[in-house]
Order: structure tokens, then C-alpha cells, then sequence
């Protein structure tokens, strides 16, 4: 998630941002359902001792998101999903690339994975996918920024 948007957020609200286990910066066997997902999710919220929470999915958590709150209403305020999809097929769409799963899965997955996944085709969106990345990647915990937890 950009930098930016995320430190828009932090002036006016305590802004958590995590990783499901097995995915991005985690270790673990990733879930392998939405409704897995959401129940890691709570896991987590409920480890921090909150009671109540806004959510806001992005990318796969805005799958997670509004699973998470039809099934937990009592635990979220408020849901936003952002830069998500459908969870459908959608006629005309392209088919659903194999190759994505591989680099959620992946532990660790590099700066062309990121790319790939995120960013268009393109050389001036490529370009700017490394600027932000490099940016939101500075700021992780020490322990993050290689893809290791706890470190």
C-alpha cells in the first residue's frame, strides 16, 4: 500500500497494516479460503485486544474485508475495500493468471513479483511502481524489509 496514502490515514487514526500468515511478509501455511482469511484476521485483531475496528481491504484483503465483516459485523465499524475486484468471473475478463498465486505464495517474493502483480505492463508504470515500492518498502520493521518475521 502507498506510503503517502498510508501516512494520510495516520493523521487522524491509529493505522495497523499486516500481512496474513503464509502471505507477503509472514511465515506460515497460507489460508486457502476467504473465510480462512477473515478468520486470520480476526485472530489478529483480537491478539491486538481490540473489540471494534474500520477495515480497509486492499488487494486480496479487499476480498477478505467484506467476508471478514458479514461474518464478524460486531467486530468492524466500518468497511472499505480499495484497489480490489470482483470475486466473480466477470464476462470479457481476461482469464485469471496462474502465475498470481505462485507470487502471493511465495515467501519473500522480489521487487519484479511486486511489479508484476500490481503495476501495468508499461515502462512509466513500472517506474513508478519501483518509486513507491522502494518508498513503502524503507518503512517496514528491520525485520521486514528482507521477509523475515521477528528478525
Amino acid at each position: 500500500m502507498d506510503s503517502e496514502f498510508l501516512d494520510y490515514l495516520a493523521a487522524d487514526h491509529d493505522v495497523i497494516v499486516f500481512d496474513n500468515v503464509g502471505v507477503g511478509y509472514t511465515t506460515g501455511e497460507p489460508r486457502d479460503s476467504l473465510d480462512e482469511f477473515a478468520d486470520g484476521a480476526v485472530e489478529f485483531i483480537e491478539a491486538l485486544g481490540l473489540t471494534q475496528v474500520d477495515l480497509l481491504g486492499w488487494s486480496l484483503g479487499g476480498f477478505v474485508a467484506p467476508r471478514l465483516t458479514a461474518r464478524h459485523r460486531e467486530l468492524v465499524r466500518q468497511v472499505i475495500v480499495a484497489g480490489s475486484g470482483p470475486t466473480g468471473w466477470v464476462p470479457g475478463a481476461p482469464p485469471f493468471s496462474e502465475q498470481v498465486p505462485g507470487i502471493m505464495y511465495k515467501p519473500g517474493g522480489g521487487l519484479e513479483d511486486m511489479l508484476y502483480l500490481f503495476y501495468p505492463d508499461t515502462e512509466s508504470a513500472r517506474a513508478l511502481g519501483r518509486n513507491t515500492l522502494s518508498t513503502s518498502r524503507s518503512r517496514r520493521p528491520r525485520g521486514l524489509r528482507d521477509g523475515r518475521v521477528g528478525a
